[in-house]
């Protein structure tokens, strides 16, 4: 083999070996780069109102009565992956958070049997007094998963009351959103989570899921501390039993501070399991805060959770359109499939 033999037959190996290594780089690059921030989170938004003008609110008024709201709604959103969501962020665009009475993320059922207009159930859900932190995150082992052709609609309720309830105004483009964001672990290793939500209500004829309307009561006039347990628990409104050994990663509670909510009991069989307490935003006026937060609370097979709600009326009318109600994302123990 002369020298000019070598030469190439060198020059061949060299050149082999650079295309393996870039190669190798280029592969280690794409298993490595974290996904795009587009893949991350997907963008759910109502339509746009283009004018909210204020309202009087006296008392006895509620605002589920005509004229003192305005429901807005997305088109039905149609999931084109699965979906395995580690938190969501619900958002007010163009008016302050305090407009809002609540944004539901509703699953609608599945595309393949038709998506429904009229019955489904809650995935994501707050109040004014609870988007002030509606960013908050799953445990980074947990995720909500929603299967590809899901149907999902965002709905919203607002009301915008003159003051001293509300702080009035007129605001223009306004919308609710909701961001999920993507879990980055692998499915294989996240706990999936249910999520069910529990009211205190006092229209007992209606079996679940109730319209919003049927989610309330009423607090009789001039009371301090009234105590309301509400319907009957075997009609699972305001209680919930396991029927197998689970944890609660999620609790966040909703009460009408500004109606006159003070605290939310939450009871696990005979015994206080947490009390939330609403109080007024140091921040924004007319605002009133209650918590939710990530937990790692286990329940067995049999355990009930069961609520009640504390509020005054000054008022010498009958307070209609109180709430007290909780929202509990948990995982069955045994499982980490996709949730019942």
């Amino acid at each position: 083999m002369n020298s000019r033999t070598r030469f190439n037959a060198t020059s061949h190996r060299i050149l082999v070996l650079s295309i393996l290594a870039f190669a190798i780089v280029v592969v280690t690059l794409t298993i490595l780069r974290p996904f795009p921030l587009k893949d991350r989170s997907e963008v759910i938004e109502t339509i746009h109102l283009a004018e909210l003008l204020p309202h009087i609110h006296a008392d006895g008024d509620s605002p589920e009565d005509m004229g003192h709201h305005v429901d807005l709604e997305s088109a039905i959103f149609v999931t084109t992956r699965d979906m395995y969501v580690a938190s969501g962020k619900l958002e007010m665009v163009n008016a302050p958070e305090v407009v809002v009475h609540h944004i539901a993320l509703i699953n609608r059922g599945s595309a393949d049997s038709h998506c429904s207009l009229v019955s489904g159930n809650r995935l994501f859900g707050a109040g004014s007094d609870a988007i002030h932190k509606s960013s908050g995150g799953f445990p980074k082992e947990t995720a909500l998963f929603i299967p590809k052709g899901t149907c999902l609609q965002l709905t919203a309720m607002i009301h915008n009351p003159d003051p001293p309830v509300g702080p009035g105004g007129t605001y223009h483009d306004v919308y609710a959103r909701i961001t999920l964001f993507f879990s980055q672990q692998s499915p294989r290793d996240l706990h999936l989570l249910s999520y069910k939500e529990l009211y205190v209500t006092d229209t007992c004829a209606h079996t679940p899921p109730l319209p919003e309307d049927f989610s309330s009561f009423s607090v009789p006039s001039l009371h301090t501390d009234y105590h309301f347990s509400g319907c009957d628990p075997k009609l699972g409104i305001s209680s919930y039993i396991f029927d197998r050994p689970a944890t609660i990663y999620y609790l966040g509670g909703h009460l009408h501070g500004w109606q006159g909510g003070k605290e939310l009991i939450v009871m696990k069989n005979d015994k206080e399991m947490y009390r939330f307490t609403t109080r007024v935003s140091s921040t924004t006026p007319y605002l009133y805060e209650t918590i939710h937060f990530a937990t790692s609370t286990p329940v067995n097979a049999g355990d009930r959770i069961t609520l009640s709600a504390i509020y005054d009326n000054p008022s010498r009318v009958p307070l209609r359109g109180a709430m007290g109600g909780i929202g509990m994302y948990f995982s069955y123990n045994e499982t980490r499939t996709s949730p019942e």
